[in-house]
């Protein structure tokens, strides 16, 4: 289960099959929440979507329902509100989310990190910082 820390969606657990940098999460108008995970997930008409950035590493979670062909595989890791919201109409379509990933977000990292990081973890630990949780000692 992926927690969201802050925001609209805050205290709200997801089970979600990715665990993608970026995240889309629609609350729906009777109030249900979804995370829009999957590459070709699309928010309904009347769904609020609020983007939410990854501030830990996921972590590979398998739900055995006591017969191992019937579990399953999720991700689980926490997430903070984007603070500048994307426009509407970039993260409302599937195409218009992806084109905005890929020409905004690098650019969203960089100035949250004010650097390149080097490996996986100096980037976990500089978005976790600017996200503001606390660097990860381990």
């Amino acid at each position: 289960m992926s927690r969201f820390a802050d925001g609209p969606a805050a205290g709200v657990f997801l089970a979600i099959a990715r665990a993608p940098l970026f995240l889309r999460v629609v609350k729906a108008d009777g109030g249900e929440w979804d995370a829009l995970d999957q590459l070709d997930d699309q928010p309904r008409p009347g769904e609020t979507i609020t983007v939410y950035l990854r501030a830990s590493e996921p972590a590979l979670i398998h739900v055995d329902l006591s017969n191992p062909r019937r579990g399953y595989w999720m991700q689980s890791a926490e997430y903070r509100v984007l603070v500048q919201q994307p426009p509407r109409d970039r993260i409302d379509g599937t195409e218009n989310w992806q084109e905005w990933c890929r020409s905004s977000a690098p650019l969203i990292v960089r100035e949250m990190i004010g650097t390149e990081a080097e490996t996986e973890r100096q980037r976990m630990d500089a978005l976790s910082f600017a996200a503001g949780r606390k660097k990860d000692t381990r």
